[in-house]
């Protein structure tokens, strides 16, 4: 018996099966729904806002956590584009997402408009949320790890493998153990 409380945006009766979803999750406005999966909870939701939204943020994050979703942060343009980090970036969520163990990595969305690199947005990121090696090492390779390839599936294996080995020997020549050491593994 179908929930009268959830309405699916696109599934069941277009062929589609109807597959449970993040409670509270919308599509981005001007954008379809991806087909059988999202659903929205029509009793959180009034007058365009989205009510409790703690637990909203806590089923995303569950949600892309769960799949595997790597989340590209551009510092730069966030800061450009989101009032609440104007005049401080540490306001961004990025460092949350760390303590969530939410894979992330650096983009530079459009460099021409927010006139940054990834180096740049490194940098950033150390200087703002104060990243050990590790933590840059994993964030970087979270980039490789989940960007398009243009080969075979084992190719791209081999070719992050070759990305990672080189990670670990640079951190060896900067005389760091690449092993991320145990008091940090657990709360960073």
């Amino acid at each position: 018996m179908r929930d009268p409380g959830r309405v699916a945006l696109r599934g069941p009766g277009r062929g589609l099966p109807r597959q449970p979803a993040v409670r509270g999750a919308l599509p981005a406005p001007g954008r379809q729904a991806p087909p059988g999966t999202w659903l929205f909870d029509e009793r959180k939701i009034t007058s365009s806002r989205i009510q409790d939204r703690r637990q909203y943020v806590e089923d995303l994050a569950e949600f892309i956590a769960d799949k595997r979703i790597t989340i590209e942060v551009c510092l730069t343009s966030n800061q450009q584009t989101v009032p609440e980090f104007a005049d401080d970036l540490h306001r961004h969520p990025f460092r949350e997402m760390q303590k969530r163990r939410l894979s992330t990595t650096f983009c530079t969305d459009n460099r021409l408009v927010s006139h940054t690199t990834v180096s740049h947005e490194v940098q950033r990121a150390i200087e703002t949320f104060d990243l050990s090696p590790w933590e840059v090492r994993d964030i970087l390779i979270h980039g490789f790890k989940r960007s398009f390839f243009p080969g075979t599936y084992l190719e791209k294996r081999s070719y992050v493998r070759k990305v990672i080995d080189r990670t670990d020997r640079l951190m060896r020549d900067a005389g760091l153990d690449p092993v991320r050491p145990i008091a940090m593994s657990s709360g960073a």
